[in-house]
């Protein structure tokens, strides 16, 4: 192969999701255990040329305190939630570039469907994923008055610790981002595509 080091982002080694062909370089670097174990049992990688990387978006080290985050969220969104709130992540709208997973937001959709029709007292924030537009979500956030709509450039990790809790729509990496964070997590997944990580193992 051509390439010397191939960094391996999780995710982009699952062949069944990926029109690229199997990987092939001197030294891989995935990002996770996972990842490894998917460059070896579905592109022939060898284990004695991975070395995993882990991943720097993780450490969450440079990230305020509680007080701090719920500060920036109640200056980030106008109006916003007055007390404790669950944020819900959607997923990439046309799916990942490169990628056969299909579009999200009708799923998206129906998570915020489900929540509105329950009688739980909470508050709830919602943030688009970076592929996905908001306009749906502000829209939905009219009909119902527990729905704030975080602003697309604001800072998710700030706005995790700040939360109680957080609700994915979908299966994305803000999943592993709360569980860094130490914040409580439900995934949705109405789909029939297998999840990326061993959630149940992560008690997810």
């Amino acid at each position: 192969a051509n390439i010397t080091t191939l960094i391996v982002p999780d995710h982009f080694a699952i062949a069944a999701d990926q029109t690229y062909r199997p990987f092939e370089a001197q030294w891989y670097g995935p990002m996770s255990d996972l990842t490894r174990d998917q460059l070896i049992e579905e592109h022939g990688a060898v284990l004695d040329r991975i070395v995993v990387t882990g991943e720097p978006a993780f450490d969450k080290a440079h990230v305020p305190d509680r007080e701090t985050c719920r500060a920036y969220m109640t200056q980030a969104i106008r109006p916003g939630p007055v007390g404790p709130y669950i944020l819900v992540a959607t997923g990439p709208d046309a799916g990942v570039v490169n990628s056969k997973t299909p579009a999200t937001r009708a799923q998206s959709a129906r998570v915020l469907d489900v929540l509105s029709a329950t009688s739980i007292d909470a508050t709830f924030v919602i943030k688009a994923h970076p592929n996905d537009t908001d306009a749906l979500y502000r829209e939905f956030a009219t009909r119902d008055a527990r729905f704030f709509v975080a602003p697309a450039a604001s800072d998710t990790d700030m706005l995790l610790r700040a939360s109680c809790g957080m609700v994915a729509a979908v299966s994305t990496s803000t999943v592993l981002h709360a569980l860094a964070l130490d914040v409580a997590v439900m995934v949705v997944n109405f789909s029939e595509r297998r999840e990326s990580w061993p959630l149940h193992d992560l008690e997810v």
